[in-house]
């Protein structure tokens, strides 16, 4: 009888936990269930290749106000309509799929739709089997380098300390768990590969390489871990060429495979671009920038830093020199991986890749990352005052990315955009302050597309056309010069001064010209949000006796600060 072992338990919390956290949050439940966002796309190929039998989405105009809600097609440049992403997800989808599907057709309860209750249970809990396959998995690789305690703090902290905890309950189906799951399953067939060069490893290797490019075409670059398995030095990296070299037709059979995988995407694209490789995303307008990559942003920005949002990927990372020092076989691997990947996703033109908790991108390739943080762990087990500083370390981190977790759930950490003075502000607080959500701004995504930078106020509805137009109403009272000019123009045409008044505040806010107005309108907002905020009003009182000054003034003072800074400036609903 196999003795229990730590991390087995580690697996065992996870199999109880996620499905418990699920239910917590049941947004299978909502109006929309789980088929959101980027999601419509990646689950489209079934129902309409199951269900509709129709992947020219024809079948949308048949009942437009449903459909409209389930599905986000492009138009392609021959004028047909399209869905935006690679079919990947909906094969990883597909057994959870046909089991709902079964169901609803069996159960007069829901409709055979595709996008009744049963589909979305099913896309929520898909990602829970293939995490707990692959936490299985991890744990056999790791078990032949690393120490118990080492892979047990790892499987620990690889999801419930970072941001794949959230994409494996409150935004299951997004795609970062299922790639989480291929490139764990790749390491490990890549592993028995080359201990002794079998075919039937490399048609497998061949099979999930295309499987995770088809899901996240930059994934394809888990092909560079098969040259670098077991490279630890330049003559080892001869060694591993000249090996592959005269093992070539398992490459090419490698390839061919991966190509397979493919071609139903590539005949997909044919028929509705005229092209066998089609780059949807440049339908709406998206683009790499590998002449300037956003290296820094992506790491450490407050907007959605990678390190600032899941700083135990920080220690991960530091675990590489450490991975490389103890020779182990994924070392050069894994160093090698890590620079090419941050290349490639530093220069995507969203590099916060739109809405997500943390930089969401990363967590594809935290099976790799497992390694150098084990490295780290196992480094300093010899000592116990070290092994305990760095195990108190990764556990305070694990708690602090569940609480950062909530923080995202309710708002506190903004789930599009962030910026230095919400972030403070929101620092160990679980719900936003009144105060925080006058102080967030949003990336100007047009510019943003052509790869230039810039925060803009996130649009808001305080100020609405009617506001400013009652205020510009309200001071023509007091402007005896115009209300005689418009009085004159009124005997003159012998038309209503009413209508005139109206035309001239309509076209004065349509010109751009009531920009004053707009100002005082917002300040004046602000000092209410101030003044109403218990929090913000106590910061206020505090600035004011420290520079001995009134409260009013330093409210005027935050008023004026806010609206240059993060305000909505001006825009006519």
């Amino acid at each position: 009888m196999k003795r229990f072992t730590l991390s087995t338990g580690v697996i065992i919390l996870y199999i109880l936990t996620i499905p418990i956290l699920n239910f917590n949050h049941h947004k299978y439940n909502g109006e929309s269930g789980v088929i959101i966002w980027d999601i419509k796309s990646y689950y489209a190929y079934l129902p309409a290749t199951v269900i509709y039998k129709d992947l020219s989405l024809g079948f949308m105009d048949e009942n437009p106000e449903k459909f409209s809600k389930w599905l986000w097609p492009i138009t392609t440049p021959t004028g047909d309509k399209a869905i935006l992403t690679t079919m990947g997800l909906s094969v990883m989808y597909s057994p959870f799929f046909f089991v709902a599907h079964g169901f609803a057709l069996s159960n007069d309860r829901y409709e055979a739709d595709g996008y009744s209750y049963p589909y979305h249970i099913a896309l929520t809990f898909s990602v829970y089997f293939y995490f707990i396959l692959s936490l299985v998995i991890l744990r056999k690789l790791l078990k032949k380098h690393f120490t118990e305690p080492a892979i047990s703090l790892t499987l620990l902290a690889v999801a419930a300390g970072t941001n794949l905890l959230h994409y494996l309950t409150l935004e299951a189906p997004m795609s970062h768990g299922y790639s989480f799951f291929l490139i764990v399953l790749f390491l490990f067939v890549l592993e028995r590969w080359r201990e002794n060069f079998v075919l039937k490893y490399i048609i497998s290797l061949g099979f999930i390489a295309g499987l995770i490019s088809l899901i996240r075409p930059s994934n394809a670059l888990v092909i560079i871990l098969i040259p670098l398995y077991e490279v630890t030095s330049g003559s080892s990296l001869r060694k591993n060429f000249l090996a592959l070299i005269k093992h070539w037709p398992q490459i090419l059979v490698f390839a061919v495979c991966g190509i397979l995988v493919w071609l139903p995407q590539l005949f997909y694209w044919h028929n509705v671009s005229g092209k066998f490789f089609y780059f949807s995303y440049s339908e709406v307008d998206s683009s790499f920038f590998f002449n300037h990559p956003r290296i820094f942003n992506v790491l450490f920005s407050y907007k959605k830093g990678w390190f600032v949002y899941t700083p135990i990927m920080l220690l991960a990372t530091s675990g590489i020199y450490f991975l490389i020092k103890q020779k182990n076989p994924f070392s050069w691997a894994v160093m090698i991986y890590f620079i090419l990947n941050l290349y490639i996703l530093s220069s995507w033109w969203s590099w916060w890749f739109g809405g997500g908790y943390s930089n969401r991108a990363f967590i594809d390739s935290y099976g790799l990352m497992a390694f150098p943080l084990a490295a780290l762990l196992n480094q300093f087990r010899k000592s116990k005052i070290t092994t305990w500083t760095l195990s108190g370390l990764v556990i305070i981190l694990i708690a602090y990315n569940i609480f950062q977790s909530q923080q995202y759930r309710r708002g506190t950490i903004h789930w599009f955009w962030m910026n230095k003075e919400a972030y403070w502000e929101g620092f160990l607080t679980l719900n936003p302050t009144c105060k925080y959500w006058n102080i967030l701004n949003q990336p100007d995504v047009q510019m943003a597309r052509r790869g230039k930078y810039e925060a803009i106020p996130i649009p808001d509805d305080n100020i609405s056309r009617e506001d400013l137009y009652e205020f510009i109403e309200s001071e023509l009272l007091d402007d005896n010069l115009l209300n005689d000019s418009l009085s004159t123009v009124s005997v003159i045409e012998g038309s209503s001064f009413e209508q005139l008044k109206e035309d001239y505040i309509n076209s004065y806010i349509d010109k751009g010209e009531a920009k004053d107005e707009y100002r005082i309108l917002r300040i004046r907002f602000l000092k209410n949000k101030i003044k109403n905020c218990a929090s913000w009003r106590k910061e206020i009182e505090r600035k004011a006796k420290r520079k001995g000054i009134s409260s009013e003034e330093i409210a005027d003072q935050e008023a004026n600060r806010i609206f240059e800074k993060y305000s909505q400036k001006y825009i006519i609903q």
